[in-house]
């Protein structure tokens, strides 16, 4: 590894301690206004939110010590913090769309919140274009292409129950509209190539850790609407299980 390349890594590893530094201590401070002008802490807003940030810091963690510690893979390291990326980005314009309605103002807690989303995302940049370094495979035949059109039906269907959920939750006089809007767009965006990009382009087990961590940090994200008894978080949680059984068998030895 040249030296401009693991100083690349070590700046990724910082970014994503730092970003999962400013999560946590952002679910114990006040982090907006209530209509009532009350405060109040997303640790409150058990189990949903603790379970979010529990899921993103650990794998965030992960990721850090990948890329900062001796001996240990620099690009499984890119990978998690790459599958991560698309949940903390549509997380924290969720979170921007609420505090940007007029009932509700930002506190501490949301700021340190969006700070550890932007750390998180810069880090994920910085991985991107470190793919540049990584000996790209594309199926040369149809076996080995299944992976790809499993990926593509799991995407797809994530896609369609992300897209029916955003219909049926929309709400076009609100004046967060445009910051909802780009949060589902991510998300369509990622369940289209996340999957696609793991199975089609990159060797089998990095594809593994990147569709893995998309897999368990939307699982994460989504845990309070795919428990609820509605045919789209079902079939998104019925997705994101196939992706995590996909990622398992990438990640086998042939």
């Amino acid at each position: 590894m040249t030296r401009v390349a693991a100083t690349g890594d070590r700046v990724i590893g910082w970014l994503c301690l730092v970003g999962l530094g400013a999560l946590v201590p952002g679910l114990f401070l006040t982090f907006a206004d209530r209509a009532d002008g009350s405060g109040f802490r997303l640790a409150d807003n058990a189990p949903w939110e603790q379970l979010w940030v529990a899921a993103v810091t650990g794998l965030a963690g992960l990721a850090a010590v990948c890329l900062l510690v001796p001996g240990r893979s620099a690009v499984t390291g890119r990978f998690i913090v790459l599958g991560i990326c698309p949940a903390v980005v549509a997380t924290g314009l969720s979170w921007a769309a609420f505090v940007a309605s007029p009932e509700h103002g930002a506190r501490s807690g949301f700021v340190l919140y969006e700070v550890g989303s932007v750390c998180l995302v810069m880090a994920a940049c910085l991985s991107a274009v470190r793919l540049q370094d990584i000996r790209l495979v594309v199926p040369r035949s149809l076996p080995a292409a299944a992976p790809t059109i499993a990926a593509l039906v799991i995407g797809t269907v994530a896609a369609t129950a992300i897209g029916v959920r955003a219909e049926l939750t929309a709400d076009p006089s609100g004046a967060d509209e445009v910051l909802s809007l780009a949060r589902e767009v991510v998300l369509l965006a990622a369940a289209v190539v996340i999957p696609v990009l793991a199975t089609l382009l990159v060797p089998r087990r990095n594809g593994a850790v990147l569709l893995g961590a998309w897999a368990t940090s939307l699982s994460a994200d989504r845990a309070f609407e795919i428990l609820e008894p509605m045919n789209a978080p079902a079939a998104l949680a019925a997705a994101l299980a196939a992706a995590l059984l996909l990622a398992y068998r990438l990640g086998r030895p042939r």
